[in-house]
């Protein structure tokens, strides 16, 4: 495990060109699949983000849910990814980030599988730090976006498994913003 404490997230992937919507030789050791509801929507490229519908986690699987952020040339740049579900301890490469959530509301949107989701300005700052410019995409476990919080039974299943998903991971990264 490597522990991050110089100010700087180094991406553990080779860079894309700015044009390269794909997300090129991505190992889709995870699968980040979309609500059959907006298969159709997403696949026509309709206008207008939906919000972001979480779906069931696998408990026999033993799955937990890692975005993928892609890169950006610019701190402006809209925040996009993927939303994946992914078994534990199946050598996925990702970096967990701990930050302070604050009393404040979830008000700047990323899009993650083609929905819309809404996070705190403190993870958006993070998000938007690390990213790096010239393609490429970095993948992050965030208990805010992971978890599903609306969700009482998920949350509680989940939050034993932290220390877990802490463990697998390659950087753990604490964010004071």
């Amino acid at each position: 495990m490597k522990i991050w404490d110089q100010g700087k997230l180094e991406p553990p992937f080779e860079p894309r060109s700015r044009n390269d919507r794909s997300y090129g030789d991505l190992d889709f050791k995870i699968h980040s699949p979309i609500p059959l509801s907006l298969a159709a929507e997403y696949a026509k490229g309709v206008a207008g983000l939906p919000d972001h519908t979480y779906l069931p986690l696998d408990y026999v699987a033993n799955e937990t849910r890692i975005i993928t952020v892609r890169s950006a040339d610019n701190y402006d740049d809209p925040l996009v990814g993927l939303m994946g579900y992914n078994p534990m301890h199946s050598n996925v490469s990702f970096s967990c980030v701990s930050y302070m959530w604050g009393n404040e509301e979830a008000t700047e949107l990323i899009e993650l599988s083609g929905q819309q989701f809404l996070i705190r300005k403190n993870l958006d700052t993070f998000l938007r730090f690390v990213r790096k410019p010239g393609g490429g995409y970095m993948r992050f476990w965030i208990d805010a976006v992971c978890i599903d919080q609306n969700n009482i039974s998920e949350r509680n299943r989940q939050l034993p498994r932290i220390l877990n998903v802490y463990e697998d991971a390659d950087v753990v990264a604490c964010w004071a913003g």
